[in-house]
């Protein structure tokens, strides 16, 4: 069954109940009502004989067919008031003064007829009025109260039939836009996008119901699902160029090894050595796209135990502080942690951003210059902050430094392909933290790192 035929039969599953119990609602009390009894002018009789009795008993002439539900007329004395002439010979031959005989008579006479008879209160004299069941209980009975069974059938269906078209045609639009729009980006195509449908029911803090929000989280979707599919191809044209670029050199080199250009030991050597750096170099790279494929997964959250913050961020410290001797830095470390600060997480991965972010800023400072790394608490949260006196990061990449393969200066950084900073957010974020850019005092670069801590 399609999306449009559910909608209908659920519509007319709900109008299908307002109307039974409109129906049940109006012959009860349709039956109720007329069937009551009605006192005035003088007359005492149930609301369906008022209005015909009343003429009769007036003596009003009338046609027998605006009678045509009563039989006759009788009143306590066992005369006659009225009957239709073509029941007057029936009539005239019966005595009417043993109303019991007279009306079992009536009955033999008329077998097929269902008729019934009341007693009647008219100017403080009774009588019997007889007449037919299936007249009064059929067309009479609906006739006085139309007024209210139409405004039943207005409040129980009509307005029903309006809500469902305010309510379920907007739905209907929107689910067949999304049905579309995931039938098309189930073919690739992630350029046209998903129309917004107008609505008037429930809006949120954004002014938009629940069906548009929907409608725009789709669309987000589709954008996104738009970014990814372009920047994958960013990705492959990255990864081709980084790798291409030793692969050109090593082979550059073995041709020219194979073609004699290297005329003594000592030049075979130089160019052994260029090769041999060029294949570590196009490791590295491997190497880096293969840890960087394991981030994207969560297996290796499963490695996650506690350690304590205090003592990793000393033993970085120290290596940093020779590492900083040897390229010729001037290294700061301070630290107002305590001894027994705990955390939850995988110890060597954190080591990694670490050392990560410390060869940044060696990369990217020269002599002398100035490396300080500052470690202390901010509320629940360990603070963790990579400070330089270098060049720092222009404003127009700081953006985007933590995207994939984006680097903001790759003349400078030739060994790397622009995934270090993209890891080591994946890293701090899969640890319920948070890394981000922040120019130093010192008029360099700054790296702020926040860790929850146990």
């Amino acid at each position: 069954m399609t999306l449009n035929k559910r909608i209908k039969f659920l519509a007319a599953t709900i109008l299908f109940l307002p109307l039974t119990a409109l129906l049940m609602t109006a012959v009860s009390f349709s039956i109720s009502w007329t069937m009551g009894w009605k006192d005035s002018e003088g007359l005492s009789v149930p609301r369906f004989l008022h209005a015909p009795l009343l003429s009769a008993l007036r003596g009003e002439e009338v046609r027998d067919s605006k009678f045509a539900g009563i039989v006759m007329v009788v009143d306590d004395e066992g005369q006659i008031i009225y009957a239709p002439q073509k029941a007057r010979k029936e009539i005239d031959n019966m005595n009417w003064t043993s109303m019991e005989d007279a009306y079992t008579a009536l009955m033999t006479n008329l077998p097929n007829i269902p008729i019934n008879m009341i007693v009647y209160n008219y100017q403080g004299r009774s009588g019997v009025v007889i007449y037919l069941e299936h007249f009064f209980a059929g067309r009479k009975l609906f006739r006085t109260s139309a007024l209210i069974i139409f405004s039943m059938y207005f409040g129980l269906i009509v307005l029903p039939v309006l809500l469902m078209s305010i309510i379920a045609r907007p739905m209907l639009r929107s689910f067949l836009a999304l049905e579309t729009a995931a039938v098309e980006i189930g073919r690739g195509n992630l350029d046209t996008p998903i129309q917004m449908i107008p609505g008037r029911l429930g809006r949120n803090k954004h002014g938009l119901n629940e069906l548009q929000s929907l409608v725009k989280a789709f669309e987000q979707m589709r954008v996104e699902l738009k970014e990814n599919h372009e920047n994958q191809g960013r990705i492959m044209m990255a990864i081709s160029h980084d790798l291409k670029t030793p692969l050109t050199l090593i082979k550059g080199y073995v041709e020219a090894l194979k073609d004699g250009m290297a005329n003594n030991p000592q030049e075979v050597a130089e160019y052994a050595e260029i090769i041999h750096d060029r294949s570590m170099l196009l490791e590295e790279r491997i190497n880096d796209l293969i840890y960087f494929a394991k981030l994207r997964t969560s297996d290796w959250q499963a490695r996650f135990n506690e350690f304590s913050l205090t003592e990793m961020i000393d033993e970085a410290a120290e290596i940093f502080r020779n590492d900083s001797l040897i390229r010729k830095r001037e290294f700061i470390f301070n630290s107002t942690l305590n001894a027994d600060l705990m955390i939850r997480g995988d110890r060597k991965l954190l080591f990694q951003v670490f050392e990560n972010l410390f060869d940044n800023a060696c990369r990217y400072t020269t002599r002398n210059d100035k490396i300080v790394i500052t470690a202390g608490l901010s509320d629940s949260t360990a603070k963790v902050t990579f400070e330089d006196s270098g060049k720092g990061i222009g404003k127009e990449h700081q953006a985007q430094i933590f995207d994939s393969f984006y680097r903001a200066d790759s003349g400078r950084n030739t060994r790397g392909i622009g995934i270090g900073l993209t890891s080591a957010k994946t890293i701090i974020e899969n640890h319920g933290g948070s890394i981000y850019y922040a120019d130093s005092d010192l008029g360099g670069a700054g790296f702020v790192i926040e860790l929850p801590i146990i």
